[in-house]
């Protein structure tokens, strides 16, 4: 018997860029409060007032990660071979023989980057609350607004390496209602409590995909 084994494998490890993980949630940058109104109804003797404070806002956040990927490729052969030898009322007699030929090399590092901001630009929305007898009633908030994506990716190794870029801008809106803490002699009757209603994106105004090859400057730390 001489069988003969061919063993060819790859061995890869995977590292992860600590520090390049981070995520910031979407966080008010600054807002702008208009010109506010107010009228009142009347329910019997109780005055119902409501006031219309138009405003606008914007928020931001980013994310970014990445990962390194290296490994070895291993290719090799393995041949062994046993003789027997054996006849009538004697002993058997074994010989054996073997042989391993390796071969490995180092395969080419993987990189995958990625990055993200985002931005949300809420235009003049409606925020419409409700005073009845002096305590602060429901209210009801809505009102348009614009996101905004910058996504840079880095995937590949060596020479076939790519950078995809995509840029896009939606349109959206969005309803959110609750009631506003009332306070009543110095102390607090209710808690502020926030619900969203509604907030979905309508109409795509922008997008944009390109992807081109790494250069060395993509690398580059960005002072």
């Amino acid at each position: 018997m001489a069988p003969e084994f061919q063993i060819e494998t790859q061995v890869r490890s995977e590292l992860r860029l600590q520090g390049m993980m981070s995520e910031v949630a979407l966080q008010p940058v600054g807002a702008v409060n208009l010109m506010s109104a107010q009228f009142v109804a009347w329910i019997g003797p109780v005055p119902l007032v409501f006031h219309i404070q138009p405003a606008a806002a914007l928020d931001f956040g980013a994310r970014a990660d990445g990962r390194l990927g290296v490994g070895t490729e291993l290719k090799g052969t393995v041949k062994a071979s046993l003789e027997l030898d054996a006849a009538l009322n004697q002993q058997p007699r074994a010989r054996s023989e073997s042989s391993y030929r390796f071969d490995a090399s180092m395969l080419p590092p993987n990189l995958q980057l990625s990055g993200e901001v985002r931005s949300r630009l809420t235009l003049p929305r409606i925020h419409l609350d409700s005073e009845i007898a002096g305590l602060v009633g429901p209210f009801i908030q809505t009102g348009p607004y614009i996101d905004g994506s910058y996504l840079r990716q880095i995937n590949g190794s060596g020479s076939s390496a790519t950078v995809r870029e995509s840029v896009r801008s939606q349109l959206g809106l969005t309803i959110g209602g609750g009631i506003t803490s009332t306070r009543l002699f110095g102390k607090n009757l209710s808690r502020e409590l926030r619900v969203r209603i509604l907030d979905r994106q309508i109409k795509e105004l922008y997008r944009r995909d390109m992807t081109r090859p790494l250069s060395e400057t993509d690398l580059q730390p960005t002072p």
